[in-house]
């Protein structure tokens, strides 16, 4: 699942990690990568570029893929990360 998920990425994205976890009983794939958001342009403005993080979790369950992603802005990535971990580790299926 991963090699097709990073094949998919968009254009100048760069992994940051890849691995497999255990998540909700199962393994998933987890794939942390970084790319930048084209600047906007607007009459008389220049925006910069904005660095992006992304950390995407895929589990299979059955037949079924569930992908669980945290994305921000590379400066606030780490602020939030705990909360998406929290998830991660608290996912249950019925």
């Amino acid at each position: 699942l991963a090699a097709h998920f990073v094949a998919t990425l968009p254009d100048g994205a760069s992994v940051d990690a890849q691995t497999t976890r255990p998540v909700a009983g199962g393994t998933a794939d987890d794939v942390a990568f970084t790319y930048t958001i084209p600047p906007l342009h607007h009459a008389k403005q220049t925006a910069a570029k904005i660095p992006v993080k992304t950390r995407t979790v895929v589990v299979e369950r059955g037949p079924f893929l569930y992908e669980l992603a945290y994305s921000a802005d590379a400066r606030d990535y780490n602020a939030h990360l705990p909360a998406f971990e929290a998830l991660l580790s608290s996912l249950q299926f019925r």
